[in-house]
């Protein structure tokens, strides 16, 4: 009987901590900014969309690939400014400052 009770205390302590790690959590994200970043990539030279190009939000793990049209777009970055690196190989990396006040961004990469 002992057993029994002792079993649901520990499972019933376990419960309320994981509901307390959840309201945290729920908190935290709810005072988060959601940003998103969008753009297009551009060679400089002639006007053409890149491919394969790599947007890093610098300081985090959040990047971004452009598509074959040179589009791009990250979500759920939690500051309304940020230093993207936008990096292709045989191109120049460059970093820009971007807010949210700065939309559909065009990002012009002069080759090597």
């Amino acid at each position: 009987m002992k057993k029994v009770i002792f079993l649901f205390a520990a499972l019933l302590l376990a419960t309320t901590s994981f509901s307390e790690e959840n309201k945290v959590e729920k908190a935290d994200k709810a005072n988060s900014i959601n940003v998103k970043f969008s753009g297009k990539v551009i060679d400089s030279t002639n006007g053409e969309a890149l491919a394969g190009a790599a947007i890093m939000v610098e300081g985090s793990g959040e990047i971004a690939y452009t598509d074959f049209e040179g589009n791009f777009e990250i979500n759920s970055v939690e500051t309304s400014q940020v230093n993207l690196i936008v990096s292709l190989i045989s191109y120049e990396k460059i970093k820009l400052n971007a807010s949210t006040d700065a939309k559909d961004l065009k990002v012009l990469l002069k080759p090597l």
